[in-house]
């Protein structure tokens, strides 16, 4: 009993040791796979606009469905019935003759035209690459999270940006016809015109995906404070996943308006402190930061609208 009672210490020394080697080992092993997975992620882009265009120009569904668009069936029933408002009423059957019938609509079908001749397959090319390249970098950074398998492209009817379920992401190309585009002056405010360039188009997808993934607690109202640590985490994200954008470009802001930003953020902080707005939930505080008021609604009017994002990262930067 002595002898065993002697050697036990090292033997169990020995079996922690080996333990901690192998997971040491498994650790690097599966570091070494997420970081590799990184480089290989790569969907394909689907124009589904351009499929559903050419469907409704033939007349919907008095024509042959493609096999391609029968392909991605569930994709056009999701933005059917989500985003085009097509009712449970109309059977899977319908679908696609309801569909056609919506992009048939002239002022659907004027949307459709427009983004066929803006975006050209190059454009797009550079979009997906941009794209590809964020997620990949999210990819490092949370290995956990999942990625779209597949990015689509569709028209929506000014009714929602981006499209996110599960495995997949799509853009609403018709919100990112050019600033000066002639129906966004009746329908979009300024800072949705100011947003609706090509090179907005990666960078909401992204947001959109990462919002998805991490979305907004939704058990209680959130007070300024918890809005700012929300998304202060999620452009802390978007920073690493585009360090090639300026802070201007990722928040969507003119160089004058970020000149602004930048001159006033302690102000901004400082009175939203010394009002003990970081404590509050009221939606009137909530609104200032958040929302599209009106120019001079609720913060000086040199001040860009929506600077809540922007706000948030600078005060979670500072933690």
């Amino acid at each position: 009993m002595k002898a065993v009672k002697d050697h036990f210490p090292e033997r169990l020394q020995y079996a922690v040791s080996l333990f901690f080697s192998f997971l040491l080992v498994s650790l690097l092993w599966l570091t070494s796979l997420a970081l590799q997975a990184a480089p290989k992620y790569n969907p394909p882009l689907f124009r589904l606009d351009s499929l559903l265009y050419e469907f409704s120009r033939q007349g919907g569904g008095g024509h042959e469905i493609s096999p391609e668009l029968q392909q991605h069936r569930h994709v056009v029933e999701l933005i059917g019935r989500g985003v085009l408002g097509i009712g449970e009423k109309i059977d899977s059957a319908g679908l696609f003759p309801a569909v056609g019938e919506r992009y048939a609509h002239p002022a659907l079908l004027r949307l459709a035209e427009d983004v066929q001749r803006v975006y050209t397959r190059e454009q797009l090319t550079l979009v997906h690459k941009e794209i590809v390249s964020a997620m990949r970098r999210l990819h490092k950074i949370r290995p956990q999270m999942p990625l779209p398998e597949v990015l689509y492209t569709h028209v929506s009817g000014f009714h929602q940006r981006i499209v996110v379920a599960e495995g997949f992401l799509s853009v609403a190309l018709d919100f990112y016809l050019g600033k000066n585009y002639s129906l966004y002056r009746t329908y979009f405010s300024p800072w949705q015109q100011g947003r609706s360039d090509i090179e907005h188009v990666a960078v909401d997808a992204v947001l959109g995906w990462l919002i998805s993934e991490y979305p907004e607690p939704r058990e209680q109202a959130l007070s300024l404070r918890d809005k700012f640590l929300y998304w202060g985490k999620i452009y802390t994200l978007m920073h690493k996943a585009f360090p090639w954008r300026s802070e201007a470009e990722l928040f969507g802001f003119t160089l004058s308006e970020w000149q602004w930003l930048k001159e006033n953020k302690k102000h901004l902080l400082r009175n939203a402190k010394e009002r003990g707005e970081f404590d509050s939930t009221a939606p009137v505080v909530i609104d200032k930061y958040f929302t599209d008021l009106p120019q001079g609604a609720a913060l000086p009017k040199e001040a860009p609208r929506l600077i809540g994002p922007w706000l948030a990262y600078k005060y979670y930067k500072k933690l």
